[in-house]
């Protein structure tokens, strides 16, 4: 005896990395429940938060290159760049 019984996802908090495609509950006993849940991660969500940033980051560092010297605000510039690198990485778990 398989029950199949409609599942609704109203309460699932929608994220910008995931998509939920299907949810699906089966209770093929009393005692035993089954849930299907079908994911689709966003490939976009990593190439702007990771690839994009660091090439962005990436090219403000190099314009750190033409400052001159005499200003004196050179290595504060790229410790703040290698910081924002740090921090960016740091929270990709």
């Amino acid at each position: 005896m398989q029950n199949d019984v409609d599942f609704y996802a109203c309460a699932f908090v929608y994220l910008q990395e995931w998509y939920l495609v299907d949810v699906s509950l089966k209770a093929p006993y009393s005692d035993v429940i089954t849930f299907m849940i079908k994911l689709r991660r966003g490939g976009l969500f990593y190439f702007l938060n990771l690839v994009f940033l660091c090439l962005i980051i990436f090219l403000v560092s190099f314009l750190g290159f033409f400052l001159p010297l005499e200003s004196g605000e050179r290595i504060n510039f790229q410790t703040t760049i290698f910081l924002t690198l740090v921090f960016l990485r740091s929270d990709d778990r």
